[in-house]
């Protein structure tokens, strides 16, 4: 589309959804003061499927999130976004937090390792740096990469005792050869740099994955924490060296390899059956959640999105690998945003949830978008938040002090006000016309939800839409009466993955238990994972209530049949009420359209929509799912998405960090 910017008045800017990218776009927008901002967002509260909630009519304060909410050390733009948010808020709040104690740095990972007879947690223990979030990302270029890969195998085999491999005995004969081979491929990578346009002879690296081949693999010992099956790790490391340079991916890039799957890539050069069956190898995919409709028995994810995402995680960390917020994403993210936009006079339109968007007869425009108004507020504008144990945050429900209506709340709040299938009573409908209400118009709604508000856009609409994928998701959260070493885990906080379906993915997140009201809980544990999907042709009125009974018989079993290798003295309630001695148990099934998680399957980055070619005069796009240079599902991704979604509708003047830490 055409930028607004140069108008004698300020642009309207309407943005659909006030999501992770809603909430981004909005910002860098009101960065320049000149535009007229207006964020529209079903419900009370802002974050979309970030979004989190303190339960404070019964006065426990406890957070409940959509899941397990971990930033990455990697996400330079989010973060160098979240601290220009944090030194403006000051200014716009009675109750900031300052950038320093909103954030907690989290360097140790476990794998849940999985042999025939055993299974137990593997540490990888990713160095600390001194480089600040969100400040001076570190470069990612495809040269580098290679470089440091072998680099890394090279030191782990220099570490070895003499006569000693990693893995031991069975190993112990290769060491020779295998040494020979890491230091000729980093000989070769030196003299023949990736950078030079012309694909280099991959020899020396099919020597290292022959060797790492004919080794006979020792179990690992069983104990409570142990090196990784460097094995496993070698042959990955060096089967992904040779696809970048076969494939000259110098050149090509990333994206030269997002039309084959991950696994299939991997397969093409060397990657054995039994690297493939690892946890190693399977964590990658549970990291981002990537199985279609949530299918543990469909994996799917675009290779170069792939090895674009784990390696800048890995590659390019500031601080630490991972970072927790301290606090609720939404108290720590989007109750910053809210605050500081509204000091710059952005408008917030609460209970405005879009239905559709209608093109004018030509169809190259939005016409009008049509909308249910799901309640009323008493003031001119709903304010979400409220002050609890002395920083802003969003209650778990509407505040119905300040509503027109208060219908009876079902189970949970947002069965009936996240939903697109039910109509609150004394709901209305809304209308935005163009040239009226809004000049340009963003589009910040997750994907899932854009198959039926933009069912009848033009092409290319249709085949993005349909090479789009995503999945249902379900989380839980444990609180427990006794500290988490007397529960028996004693290997200090941590991000373990590769665990068992559904719930694969766990961290210790008891630091957060001080933000509550006082309590006999003493340890608070975060799951998640996909959850395969359930069809329903025509959904029930209680589709909310039957998700989350499958959701909780499911955590349910699994806790039963795994917790014990974790939490050895857990007692995990069977309800959600809370029990005596401070144990409780909340489960969440994310399964509502704009709650799935983004996919990137196979093909599919080719039919995404950049943010600023929708093709529509007067319409640009924010969110993971447009195609941003990441093209994977995360946070960073729709703050990327948002950097080029506000260069599209004008003067944003913010650089997007891409491989080569270059401006877009």
């Amino acid at each position: 589309m055409q930028s607004v910017s140069g108008r004698a008045q300020r642009p309207r800017v309407a943005i659909l959804g006030g999501g992770a990218a809603g909430m981004a776009t909005a910002f860098e927008l009101s960065e320049t003061g000149g535009y007229d901002i207006t964020v529209y967002q079903m419900g009370w509260r802002l974050g979309g499927k970030c979004a989190s909630g303190r339960r404070l009519e019964d006065h426990s304060g406890r957070d409940q999130e959509h899941g397990l909410h971990v930033l990455g050390g990697f996400y330079h733009n989010a973060m160098g976004m979240l601290r220009k948010v944090y030194a403006a808020w000051p200014a716009a709040s009675q109750h900031p937090i300052a950038f320093q104690k909103a954030f907690l740095p989290q360097s140790r990972v476990h794998i849940m390792e999985e042999q025939p007879d055993a299974r137990f947690p593997v540490l990888f223990p990713f160095p600390p740096n001194t480089r600040q979030l969100g400040l001076e990302p570190q470069d990612l270029t495809l040269g580098t990469i290679a470089m440091t890969i072998i680099g890394w195998i090279s030191h782990v085999v220099q570490l070895q005792p003499e006569g000693q491999t990693p893995r031991g005995a069975p190993f112990a004969s290769k060491t020779g050869a295998f040494a020979q081979s890491v230091q000729a491929a980093l000989e070769q990578l030196s003299a023949e740099p990736l950078i030079a346009g012309a694909p280099a002879s991959p020899g020396p690296l099919d020597q290292m994955i022959d060797i790492i081949h004919q080794a006979q693999f020792l179990p690992p010992p069983a104990n409570a924490e142990h090196d990784p099956d460097y094995g496993i790790l070698f042959e990955i490391a060096a089967v992904v060296v040779k696809g970048f340079i076969l494939e000259n991916m110098a050149v090509n890039g990333f994206e030269a390899a997002n039309g084959v799957e991950f696994t299939t890539w991997m397969t093409k050069y060397g990657l054995s059956d039994y690297a493939r069956q690892s946890s190693y190898f399977r964590c990658g995919y549970d990291y981002a959640f990537a199985y279609v409709d949530g299918d543990p028995a469909k994996p799917r994810v675009a290779a170069g999105a792939a090895l674009r995402g784990f390696l800048r995680m890995v590659m390019t960390y500031n601080t630490s690998v991972f970072v927790h917020m301290c606090g609720g994403m939404g108290e720590i993210v989007f109750a910053p945003l809210y605050e500081v936009l509204k000091q710059r006079d952005v408008a917030f339109k609460f209970f405005h949830r879009v239905d559709q968007i209608v093109l004018d007869d030509t169809q190259s425009r939005v016409a009008e978008v049509l909308g249910t108004m799901q309640n009323d507020p008493i003031e001119t504008e709903y304010n979400p938040l409220e002050v609890y144990r002395g920083r802003m945050v969003f209650p778990d429900r509407p505040i119905a002090g300040r509503l027109k209506h208060n219908p009876p709340i079902p189970s949970r709040p947002e069965f009936l006000y996240e939903t697109p299938w039910n109509q609150p009573p004394n709901s209305g409908a809304f209308r935005l016309e163009a040239d009226t209400d809004f000049d340009v118009c963003v589009l910040a709604i997750p994907i899932e939800a854009l198959k039926t508000i933009c069912a009848d856009f033009p092409t290319p609409w249709p085949e993005m839409l349909s090479a789009s994928a995503t999945a249902p998701t379900i989380a839980a959260q444990l609180w427990q009466g006794l500290l988490t070493k007397d529960l028996g885990w004693p290997n200090g906080a941590t991000v373990l993955t590769a665990d068992r379906e559904p719930l694969s993915t766990w961290a210790d997140m008891s630091f957060l238990l001080p933000l509550e009201a006082p309590s006999a809980s003493k340890h608070l544990s975060y799951f998640c994972g996909p959850f395969p999907q359930h069809v329903y042709p025509i959904p029930p009125a209680n589709v909310g209530d039957l998700e989350i009974a499958r959701g909780s018989a499911a955590v349910a079993a699994w806790m039963n049949q795994n917790l014990a290798e974790l939490l050895p003295a857990a007692h995990p309630p069977n309800s959600f009420a809370p029990k005596p001695g401070g144990d409780e148990l909340y489960v969440r099934v994310n399964f509502y359209p704009s709650e799935r998680y983004t996919l990137t399957p196979p093909g599919s980055v080719a039919k995404r929509l950049a943010p600023g070619a929708s093709g529509l005069d007067n319409l640009c796009l924010a969110g993971d799912w447009t195609k941003n240079g990441f093209d994977i599902g995360s946070y960073e991704t729709a703050v990327a998405s948002a950097l080029l979604c506000a260069k599209a509708v004008g003067e944003a003047s913010a650089q997007l960090l891409s491989e080569g830490g270059l401006a877009v």
